[in-house]
């Protein structure tokens, strides 16, 4: 009886390593698939709300809830970054970030309009159809292609550099005209032209040099990267009827269905709770066949 008991144990140990082995090569097969430049990145996504009042804010709440279940399931570091609560219920924004490899590569595809049509807890008992706008973008870009996710805080390739000295120009007195004191920084890749001469020895100077070159390669970073996200989200489709992508359907029936892979399930609780995995392989099949 021990040994049954002993064998019935093993044999479930074995299926659940099986099954975890399944899931690690139904992965690694799809990741194949993700070629382009930032699908090996981190990633940021944001839900907002469209029409539906009280119950899209709720529903942004739904959908953050989701992701971020799914994003611990699967072993990434998920962050909540910013929030902005709604009037009486869920959120008016969420900013969330997936850290770890192949986050964006995974859920760059959920950017678009979700539908959720339920009973509404807010109005009356009535079926309600509200909207969110999900958008996802990589944490790194071409921008900042130097494995540096801030500029702030690390080391500028010198092979990027060009120094030069000079003796210092201003106030000073003997000591900064007999030294070429005064350091002038140039960027190479962007063409960010530097100068620090306050200083009264050359090293103080590169050293200021290379912070004032950091913070504007840093604000040079940021203002691409914000006009990127401008540019990305002008092309988003209006958060409204008629431009969802996926329809989560609680009531009179319970469906969740994407609407461009065909793609459906009928267990909307687990989806809810973060099972959202084979969404997520329906989109990258889909739209690596295309």
């Amino acid at each position: 009886m021990a040994k049954e008991e002993k064998d019935a144990e093993l044999f479930a140990d074995i299926q659940n390593d099986l099954e975890e082995l399944k899931h690690e090569l139904e992965k690694f097969s799809m990741q194949i698939m993700m070629t382009g430049p930032s699908d090996k990145s981190s990633c940021f996504l944001e839900i907002r709300p469209g029409s539906g009042g009280t119950e899209a804010c709720d529903f942004v709440a739904m959908l953050a809830r989701m992701y971020e279940m799914w994003g611990i399931n699967e072993g990434y570091k998920v962050t909540i970054l910013d929030q902005v609560k709604g009037d009486i219920a869920g959120f008016k924004s969420i900013t969330i970030q997936f850290a770890g490899e192949y986050a964006y590569g995974w859920c760059k595809y959920e950017t678009g309009v979700h539908r959720l049509v339920r009973i509404s807890k807010f109005s009356e008992a009535k079926r309600q159809t509200s909207f969110a706008a999900v958008h996802v973008f990589p944490l790194d870009t071409a921008a900042a292609d130097s494995n540096a996710q801030s500029f702030l805080g690390l080391d500028i390739p010198a092979s990027d550099l060009k120094v030069e000295t000079m003796r210092s120009q201003g106030a000073g007195g003997q000591h900064v005209n007999k030294t070429d004191s005064a350091v002038r920084l140039t960027h190479v890749p962007s063409g960010i032209v530097v100068a620090c001469q306050s200083e009264r020895s050359q090293h103080q100077n590169k050293a200021t040099a290379l912070q004032m070159l950091r913070s504007r390669l840093q604000q040079k970073h940021n203002a691409e990267q914000a006009q990127l996200k401008a540019e990305t989200y002008a092309s988003l489709p209006e958060n409204a009827w008629g431009n969802q992508m996926r329809s989560y359907v609680l009531q009179p029936y319970q469906m969740i269905k994407d609407l461009r892979t065909g793609f459906e399930r009928s267990d909307v609780a687990n989806v809810l709770d973060g099972d959202l995995q084979s969404m997520l392989e329906a989109s990258v099949l889909f739209f690596n066949k295309k």
